[in-house]
């Protein structure tokens, strides 16, 4: 930028003194440890839930829940941000936009408690207490933090904002007074996609009361419920049934790299999620990772189409279809509940599973 923050100390005698610009911090690692001691400055109620986190391009600095329950990437630069800070956070929003959101917990619940970070047992039920379903972590917002920004970098940031993209930038500037760093916080940058969102936080019993209203209403509770009869059928009896606005995640436990086990969601029903009409058999990126060999007879005898969220469904039109797909559906979830029994107690590091192309 071409605009120049100066800062002054006056002593008692109302003598100015001219304080001494820090133009860089020592590494771009003071600058993170000061904000992950003291995230309040970054905003306001944000809540810092990764940090050094991989992703497709590298790896991600700070990842924070805002106050309205939205996922935040902090891309960090010691010194003046560039246009290369810009695409940078442009590819991690990429990598993690394209998960659905149980794969985004799977990634958040692994990798927590480093670096200073708060762990999570289970991340869902952390955020679920606050904002509800963990489908309002979308969409995700993106910062750009630095020691001041560069023209180019601005004029990028700023042409981003106006459209449907959150980037907001937010710049640091540190003087020496005597022995003491004074922090000065601009924010050039912020986005007009920004809306705050009000988020209910309902009990999980309303949830489910909700989801029967609706499959009533719907005219599809008795198809919903024989679909999500017969998978459940084959999966174990401690599979948990997350309720969402149209249907169900079913999810089984797996110990993630970090030794914690928790929930992860391998199939999903939901009614009229994308079709008036259809129940919605949604398969997650783990189903795949894990049975590729029974995932390739699978969609060999059934149509598969892209899931909105990510990963793949199978589209069940009407009660007949159902009865069409029904041997081979489950006979995938239980070869997918064989496998599992095999490495649901064996630490892994899921990442793959989130960087398949669908």
């Amino acid at each position: 930028m071409t605009d120049e923050i100066q800062l002054w100390s006056m002593g008692a005698e109302q003598v100015l003194t001219v304080l001494e610009p820090v133009s860089q911090l020592a590494t771009e690692w003071q600058l993170e440890e000061m904000l992950v001691a003291h995230p309040e400055l970054l905003e306001s109620g944000i809540e810092l839930v990764g940090r050094q986190t991989p992703a497709a391009g590298g790896w991600l600095d700070l990842l924070g829940v805002d106050a309205d329950g939205r996922l935040v990437i902090y891309e960090l630069k010691r010194g003046t941000l560039g246009r290369e800070a810009v695409t940078q956070v442009l590819d991690y929003a990429s990598f993690l936009s394209e998960m659905d959101s149980g794969a985004l917990v799977e990634h958040i619940n692994d990798r927590s408690g480093q670096g200073g970070i708060q762990s999570f047992d289970d991340f869902a039920a952390w955020y679920e207490d606050r904002f509800a379903d963990t489908e309002h972590l979308y969409p995700l917002r993106m910062v750009l933090v630095g020691l001041g920004i560069d023209e180019t970098a601005l004029r990028l940031a700023r042409f981003l904002s106006q459209g449907s993209l959150d980037v907001e930038v937010i710049t640091f500037y540190g003087f020496r007074h005597g022995d003491e760093t004074l922090i000065a916080r601009q924010q050039p940058v912020q986005s007009e996609a920004s809306v705050p969102r009000k988020i209910s936080v309902l009990p999980i019993d309303e949830r489910r009361r909700l989801l029967d209203q609706y499959l009533e209403q719907s005219g599809m509770a008795d198809r919903f419920k024989a679909v999500r009869g017969a998978i459940r059928e084959c999966l174990p009896t401690s599979v948990y049934e997350h309720p969402q606005k149209f249907g169900v995640s079913l999810q089984m436990d797996v110990r993630g790299s970090s030794g914690v086990r928790g929930p992860r969601p391998f199939f999903g029903v939901y009614a009229a999620y994308t079709s008036a009409s259809a129940i919605e058999i949604s398969l997650n990126s783990v189903t795949r990772r894990h049975n590729p060999e029974d995932y390739e007879v699978l969609a060999g005898r059934v149509p598969l189409v892209a899931w909105p969220n990510g990963g793949q469904a199978i589209v069940v039109d009407d009660d007949e279809q159902w009865e069409r797909v029904k041997p081979a559906v489950t006979e995938f979830a239980a070869a997918v509940y064989k496998s599992w029994l095999g490495y649901r107690n064996t630490p892994m590091n899921h990442t793959a599973d989130h960087q398949d192309t669908q």
